[in-house]
Protein backbone atom coordinates (compact mmCIF):
# COMPACT_ATOMS: atom_id res chain seq x y z
CA UNK A 1 0.00 0.00 0.00
CA UNK A 2 2.82 2.36 0.33
CA UNK A 3 4.53 1.87 -2.81
CA UNK A 4 1.00 3.01 -4.46
CA UNK A 5 0.33 6.02 -2.29
CA UNK A 6 4.02 7.08 -2.93
CA UNK A 7 3.35 6.47 -7.08
CA UNK A 8 0.07 8.62 -6.66
CA UNK A 9 2.13 11.27 -5.47
CA UNK A 10 4.70 11.22 -7.86
CA UNK A 11 2.14 11.48 -10.41
CA UNK A 12 0.14 14.05 -9.53
CA UNK A 13 3.06 16.43 -8.96
CA UNK A 14 4.00 15.75 -12.50
CA UNK A 15 1.02 16.38 -13.74
CA UNK A 16 0.04 19.41 -12.24
CA UNK A 17 2.96 21.10 -14.17
CA UNK A 18 3.17 19.30 -17.36
CA UNK A 19 1.97 22.02 -19.68
CA UNK A 20 3.83 24.99 -17.49
CA UNK A 21 6.98 26.04 -19.10
CA UNK A 22 8.92 26.35 -16.32
CA UNK A 23 12.85 27.26 -14.95
CA UNK A 24 15.14 24.67 -14.35
CA UNK A 25 15.86 25.88 -11.08
CA UNK A 26 12.20 25.71 -10.51
CA UNK A 27 12.19 21.67 -11.77
CA UNK A 28 14.91 21.50 -9.35
CA UNK A 29 13.23 22.90 -6.57
CA UNK A 30 9.87 21.10 -6.93
CA UNK A 31 11.77 17.78 -7.22
CA UNK A 32 13.62 18.57 -3.79
CA UNK A 33 9.96 19.03 -2.34
CA UNK A 34 9.18 16.00 -3.52
CA UNK A 35 11.97 14.11 -2.43
CA UNK A 36 11.23 15.76 1.13
CA UNK A 37 7.59 14.42 1.05
CA UNK A 38 8.14 11.20 -0.40
CA UNK A 39 11.48 11.02 2.05
CA UNK A 40 8.68 11.99 5.29
CA UNK A 41 6.07 9.11 4.06
CA UNK A 42 8.52 6.63 4.12
CA UNK A 43 9.16 7.61 7.50
CA UNK A 44 5.62 8.09 8.72
CA UNK A 45 4.99 4.75 7.10
CA UNK A 46 7.43 2.77 8.74
CA UNK A 47 7.07 4.53 11.93
CA UNK A 48 3.38 3.12 11.50
CA UNK A 49 4.80 -0.20 10.77
CA UNK A 50 6.88 -0.58 13.87
CA UNK A 51 4.01 0.61 16.08
CA UNK A 52 1.94 -2.78 14.50
CA UNK A 53 5.17 -4.76 14.65
CA UNK A 54 5.67 -4.13 18.78
CA UNK A 55 2.30 -3.48 19.39
CA UNK A 56 1.63 -7.91 18.02
CA UNK A 57 5.01 -8.93 19.75
CA UNK A 58 3.62 -7.24 23.09
CA UNK A 59 2.17 -10.08 25.24
CA UNK A 60 -1.55 -9.86 25.00
CA UNK A 61 -3.42 -8.81 28.57
CA UNK A 62 -5.87 -11.56 30.03
CA UNK A 63 -9.14 -11.95 28.38
CA UNK A 64 -8.17 -10.63 24.70
CA UNK A 65 -6.61 -13.09 21.80
CA UNK A 66 -3.98 -13.02 19.48
CA UNK A 67 -4.19 -14.61 15.89
CA UNK A 68 -1.18 -16.42 14.25
CA UNK A 69 -0.08 -14.98 10.75
CA UNK A 70 -2.50 -17.14 8.33
CA UNK A 71 -5.53 -16.38 10.14
CA UNK A 72 -4.52 -12.89 9.99
CA UNK A 73 -3.77 -13.18 6.18
CA UNK A 74 -7.27 -14.77 5.63
CA UNK A 75 -9.61 -12.67 7.92
CA UNK A 76 -7.89 -9.35 6.02
CA UNK A 77 -9.54 -11.15 2.56
CA UNK A 78 -12.50 -11.77 4.13
CA UNK A 79 -13.33 -8.36 5.26
CA UNK A 80 -11.82 -6.90 1.85
CA UNK A 81 -14.76 -9.47 0.65
CA UNK A 82 -17.20 -8.12 2.77
CA UNK A 83 -16.60 -4.53 2.42
CA UNK A 84 -17.41 -5.34 -1.49
CA UNK A 85 -20.70 -6.77 -0.86
CA UNK A 86 -22.30 -5.13 2.07
CA UNK A 87 -23.19 -1.92 -1.04
CA UNK A 88 -25.84 -4.09 -2.51
CA UNK A 89 -27.61 -5.37 0.50
CA UNK A 90 -30.82 -4.90 2.46
CA UNK A 91 -30.49 -2.14 4.71
CA UNK A 92 -30.72 -4.71 7.91
CA UNK A 93 -27.89 -7.70 6.41
CA UNK A 94 -25.99 -4.19 5.50
CA UNK A 95 -26.24 -3.41 9.07
CA UNK A 96 -25.00 -6.78 9.84
CA UNK A 97 -22.19 -7.11 7.48
CA UNK A 98 -20.92 -4.20 8.98
CA UNK A 99 -20.76 -5.14 12.25
CA UNK A 100 -19.08 -8.50 10.99
CA UNK A 101 -16.12 -6.15 9.66
CA UNK A 102 -15.94 -4.45 12.75
CA UNK A 103 -15.73 -8.40 14.51
CA UNK A 104 -12.67 -9.38 12.22
CA UNK A 105 -11.28 -5.55 12.35
CA UNK A 106 -10.50 -6.65 16.13
CA UNK A 107 -8.93 -9.40 14.97
CA UNK A 108 -6.71 -8.15 12.60
CA UNK A 109 -5.32 -6.18 15.31
CA UNK A 110 -4.98 -9.16 18.04
CA UNK A 111 -6.89 -7.26 20.78
CA UNK A 112 -10.45 -8.77 20.11
CA UNK A 113 -12.04 -9.52 23.49
CA UNK A 114 -12.61 -13.15 24.90
CA UNK A 115 -13.93 -12.85 28.09
CA UNK A 116 -14.54 -10.45 31.18
CA UNK A 117 -11.24 -9.84 32.83
CA UNK A 118 -11.58 -11.12 35.82
CA UNK A 119 -14.18 -13.43 35.87
CA UNK A 120 -14.19 -17.27 35.91
CA UNK A 121 -16.18 -18.26 32.89
CA UNK A 122 -17.07 -16.87 29.57
CA UNK A 123 -20.70 -15.64 28.59
CA UNK A 124 -21.45 -19.68 27.76
CA UNK A 125 -20.53 -20.94 30.79
CA UNK A 126 -17.00 -22.43 30.20
CA UNK A 127 -14.20 -21.97 32.35
CA UNK A 128 -11.88 -19.08 31.46
CA UNK A 129 -8.60 -21.12 32.81
CA UNK A 130 -9.28 -23.72 30.38
CA UNK A 131 -9.77 -21.97 27.53
CA UNK A 132 -5.89 -22.62 26.33
CA UNK A 133 -6.17 -26.21 27.01
CA UNK A 134 -9.47 -25.83 24.38
CA UNK A 135 -6.83 -23.65 22.06
CA UNK A 136 -3.94 -26.70 22.22
CA UNK A 137 -6.71 -29.26 21.96
CA UNK A 138 -8.08 -27.80 18.80
CA UNK A 139 -4.94 -26.42 16.79
CA UNK A 140 -4.82 -30.63 16.86
CA UNK A 141 -7.69 -31.85 16.17
CA UNK A 142 -8.16 -29.25 13.26
CA UNK A 143 -6.78 -31.26 10.62
CA UNK A 144 -9.31 -34.00 10.81
CA UNK A 145 -12.24 -31.49 10.61
CA UNK A 146 -13.15 -31.29 6.74
CA UNK A 147 -15.35 -28.42 4.92
CA UNK A 148 -18.32 -30.29 3.01
CA UNK A 149 -19.79 -28.50 -0.19
CA UNK A 150 -22.17 -30.10 -2.84
CA UNK A 151 -23.66 -28.23 -5.70
CA UNK A 152 -26.58 -29.90 -7.71
CA UNK A 153 -28.80 -29.00 -10.25
CA UNK A 154 -32.20 -27.84 -8.76
CA UNK A 155 -33.55 -27.08 -12.61
CA UNK A 156 -32.66 -27.06 -15.82
CA UNK A 157 -29.91 -23.63 -15.42
CA UNK A 158 -30.34 -23.71 -11.57
CA UNK A 159 -27.90 -24.87 -9.09
CA UNK A 160 -27.88 -25.08 -5.52
CA UNK A 161 -25.03 -25.31 -3.61
CA UNK A 162 -23.49 -24.70 -0.19
CA UNK A 163 -21.22 -25.50 2.72
CA UNK A 164 -21.06 -27.66 5.98
CA UNK A 165 -18.81 -29.75 8.32
CA UNK A 166 -17.19 -32.87 8.38
CA UNK A 167 -14.82 -35.22 10.16
CA UNK A 168 -13.00 -38.05 9.89
CA UNK A 169 -13.16 -41.39 11.24
CA UNK A 170 -11.14 -43.24 9.21
CA UNK A 171 -8.42 -42.17 6.51
CA UNK A 172 -11.25 -42.76 3.84
CA UNK A 173 -14.34 -42.18 5.79
CA UNK A 174 -16.06 -39.04 7.18
CA UNK A 175 -19.32 -38.23 9.09
CA UNK A 176 -21.56 -35.54 8.41
CA UNK A 177 -25.37 -34.57 8.74
CA UNK A 178 -28.03 -36.41 6.90
CA UNK A 179 -29.47 -33.18 5.84
CA UNK A 180 -26.39 -31.59 4.50
CA UNK A 181 -26.80 -34.32 1.54
CA UNK A 182 -30.72 -33.91 0.98
CA UNK A 183 -33.04 -31.35 -0.47
CA UNK A 184 -35.62 -29.43 1.56
CA UNK A 185 -38.24 -31.66 0.41
CA UNK A 186 -36.00 -34.48 1.54
CA UNK A 187 -34.69 -36.42 -1.60
CA UNK A 188 -31.18 -37.08 -2.07
CA UNK A 189 -29.10 -34.43 -3.59
CA UNK A 190 -27.68 -35.51 -6.78
CA UNK A 191 -24.16 -33.14 -7.16
CA UNK A 192 -20.77 -33.92 -6.36
CA UNK A 193 -19.90 -33.79 -2.74
CA UNK A 194 -16.54 -32.45 -2.17
CA UNK A 195 -14.44 -32.05 0.68
CA UNK A 196 -11.08 -30.27 2.12
CA UNK A 197 -8.75 -30.16 4.29
CA UNK A 198 -7.69 -27.81 6.88
CA UNK A 199 -4.84 -27.34 3.96
CA UNK A 200 -6.75 -26.59 1.49
CA UNK A 201 -6.78 -30.07 -0.15
CA UNK A 202 -10.31 -31.00 -2.14
CA UNK A 203 -11.18 -34.52 -2.58
CA UNK A 204 -14.24 -36.14 -3.43
CA UNK A 205 -16.62 -38.04 -1.10
CA UNK A 206 -19.79 -40.69 -2.13
CA UNK A 207 -22.42 -41.16 0.16
CA UNK A 208 -22.29 -44.67 2.02
CA UNK A 209 -25.55 -43.94 3.88
CA UNK A 210 -27.76 -41.67 6.15
CA UNK A 211 -29.78 -41.44 8.90
CA UNK A 212 -32.19 -38.44 8.78
CA UNK A 213 -33.64 -39.10 11.69
CA UNK A 214 -30.38 -38.88 13.77
CA UNK A 215 -29.34 -36.45 10.98
CA UNK A 216 -26.37 -38.49 10.58
CA UNK A 217 -24.60 -39.24 7.14
CA UNK A 218 -21.49 -41.30 6.10
CA UNK A 219 -18.99 -40.60 3.64
CA UNK A 220 -17.14 -42.69 1.32
CA UNK A 221 -13.56 -40.42 0.21
CA UNK A 222 -12.40 -41.51 -3.30
CA UNK A 223 -8.64 -42.26 -1.79
CA UNK A 224 -7.70 -42.68 1.93
CA UNK A 225 -6.29 -39.19 3.87
CA UNK A 226 -2.63 -39.57 5.92
CA UNK A 227 -4.50 -37.70 8.63
CA UNK A 228 -5.40 -38.38 11.90
CA UNK A 229 -8.96 -39.51 12.65
CA UNK A 230 -11.26 -39.18 15.31
CA UNK A 231 -12.10 -41.30 18.06
CA UNK A 232 -15.89 -41.69 19.50
CA UNK A 233 -16.58 -41.18 23.18
CA UNK A 234 -18.12 -42.98 25.81
CA UNK A 235 -21.50 -41.21 25.54
CA UNK A 236 -22.94 -42.38 28.61
CA UNK A 237 -20.02 -40.35 30.40
CA UNK A 238 -21.08 -37.05 30.14
CA UNK A 239 -22.93 -35.10 32.23
CA UNK A 240 -24.48 -31.95 32.82
CA UNK A 241 -22.33 -28.81 33.30
CA UNK A 242 -18.97 -30.80 31.42
CA UNK A 243 -17.15 -28.41 29.45
CA UNK A 244 -17.24 -29.01 25.55
CA UNK A 245 -16.30 -27.66 22.11
CA UNK A 246 -16.86 -27.84 18.45
CA UNK A 247 -15.40 -26.88 15.28
CA UNK A 248 -16.76 -26.30 12.59
CA UNK A 249 -17.10 -24.15 9.37
CA UNK A 250 -19.78 -21.08 9.98
CA UNK A 251 -20.08 -19.92 7.06
CA UNK A 252 -20.75 -15.85 7.48
CA UNK A 253 -18.11 -16.38 10.62
CA UNK A 254 -15.08 -17.92 8.63
CA UNK A 255 -13.66 -21.99 8.73
CA UNK A 256 -12.54 -24.28 11.22
CA UNK A 257 -14.45 -22.12 13.89
CA UNK A 258 -13.76 -23.35 17.44
CA UNK A 259 -16.77 -22.77 19.73
CA UNK A 260 -16.80 -23.13 23.51
CA UNK A 261 -19.38 -24.27 26.14
CA UNK A 262 -21.51 -27.35 28.65
CA UNK A 263 -23.41 -29.29 28.42
CA UNK A 264 -26.73 -28.36 29.58
CA UNK A 265 -28.89 -31.67 28.97
CA UNK A 266 -29.68 -35.01 27.22
CA UNK A 267 -33.63 -34.81 25.92
CA UNK A 268 -34.15 -38.82 25.56
CA UNK A 269 -37.90 -38.02 24.43
CA UNK A 270 -37.35 -39.06 20.64
CA UNK A 271 -36.23 -41.96 19.11
CA UNK A 272 -32.63 -40.71 18.98
CA UNK A 273 -31.58 -38.95 22.41
CA UNK A 274 -30.76 -35.07 21.68
CA UNK A 275 -27.77 -33.96 23.57
CA UNK A 276 -28.59 -30.13 24.24
CA UNK A 277 -25.17 -27.68 25.06
CA UNK A 278 -23.94 -23.81 25.07
CA UNK A 279 -21.74 -23.26 22.28
CA UNK A 280 -23.04 -21.47 19.49
CA UNK A 281 -23.63 -22.67 16.48
CA UNK A 282 -25.05 -21.08 12.93
CA UNK A 283 -25.53 -22.37 8.95
CA UNK A 284 -21.97 -24.38 8.06
CA UNK A 285 -21.62 -25.80 11.56
CA UNK A 286 -23.77 -28.64 10.63
CA UNK A 287 -22.05 -31.80 10.89
CA UNK A 288 -19.21 -30.68 13.14
CA UNK A 289 -17.64 -32.84 15.90
CA UNK A 290 -18.79 -31.48 19.59
CA UNK A 291 -15.45 -32.64 21.90
CA UNK A 292 -15.10 -33.42 25.24
CA UNK A 293 -12.14 -31.60 27.22
CA UNK A 294 -9.71 -35.26 25.91
CA UNK A 295 -10.75 -34.75 22.47
CA UNK A 296 -13.03 -37.76 21.77
CA UNK A 297 -16.20 -37.05 19.98
CA UNK A 298 -19.57 -37.06 22.33
CA UNK A 299 -21.36 -35.93 19.89
CA UNK A 300 -22.24 -35.05 16.26
CA UNK A 301 -23.65 -30.96 16.10
CA UNK A 302 -27.18 -30.83 13.59
CA UNK A 303 -28.70 -27.63 14.49
CA UNK A 304 -29.74 -24.77 17.26
CA UNK A 305 -32.63 -23.33 19.21
CA UNK A 306 -31.86 -19.72 19.48
CA UNK A 307 -34.09 -16.51 20.81
CA UNK A 308 -32.49 -14.71 18.35
CA UNK A 309 -32.54 -15.49 14.99
CA UNK A 310 -30.58 -12.73 13.52
CA UNK A 311 -26.39 -13.63 13.09
CA UNK A 312 -24.78 -14.08 16.53
CA UNK A 313 -22.66 -10.79 16.25
CA UNK A 314 -21.21 -11.88 19.89
CA UNK A 315 -18.76 -14.02 17.85
CA UNK A 316 -15.85 -12.26 17.20
CA UNK A 317 -12.79 -14.13 18.17
CA UNK A 318 -11.15 -17.08 17.56
CA UNK A 319 -12.76 -19.04 20.60
CA UNK A 320 -16.82 -17.72 20.22
CA UNK A 321 -19.48 -17.22 22.57
CA UNK A 322 -22.85 -16.56 22.89
CA UNK A 323 -25.79 -16.28 25.37
CA UNK A 324 -29.26 -17.68 25.43
CA UNK A 325 -28.33 -20.46 22.55
CA UNK A 326 -28.54 -23.89 22.72
CA UNK A 327 -26.66 -26.39 20.17
CA UNK A 328 -28.07 -29.51 19.40
CA UNK A 329 -26.54 -32.58 18.53
CA UNK A 330 -27.04 -36.73 18.25
CA UNK A 331 -24.82 -38.82 20.84
CA UNK A 332 -21.52 -40.12 19.70
CA UNK A 333 -23.05 -43.87 20.71
CA UNK A 334 -26.05 -43.34 18.53
CA UNK A 335 -23.89 -41.81 15.58
CA UNK A 336 -21.34 -44.81 15.73
CA UNK A 337 -23.86 -47.94 16.35
CA UNK A 338 -25.28 -45.99 12.54
CA UNK A 339 -22.19 -45.65 10.52
CA UNK A 340 -21.38 -49.65 11.60
CA UNK A 341 -24.86 -50.06 10.13
CA UNK A 342 -24.08 -48.58 6.70
CA UNK A 343 -20.85 -49.74 6.56
CA UNK A 344 -22.99 -53.48 6.83
CA UNK A 345 -25.14 -52.05 4.50
CA UNK A 346 -22.23 -51.37 1.90
CA UNK A 347 -20.40 -54.67 2.43
CA UNK A 348 -23.87 -56.04 1.68
CA UNK A 349 -24.46 -54.58 -1.49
Amino acid sequence: MAIVVVTILIMAVFTVYADEERSLQEIIWENQLLRMEISDLGAEIESIDDFITAERNLDIPPGMVEIDEAEYEKLAEEIKELESKAVDLPTKERQLTKDLIAARTSLLIGKAKEFDIGSERTVSGFPASRIEEVRELADGLRDSVLLFSQTSEMSLGSWESGTATSFLIGPDLAVTNSHNVRGSDGALKSGQITLVTFQGNPIKASLVGDNPDADIALLRLEKSLALPVLKWANSGSISEGDPIFTIGNPARMGSWVTTIGLIKKVDDKETYPVLHFSSPCMKGCSGSPIFNMDGDVIGVLWGATVENKDIPLQLHTSLRFLKDESGLGTLAQDASTLVSQFLLEEGAN
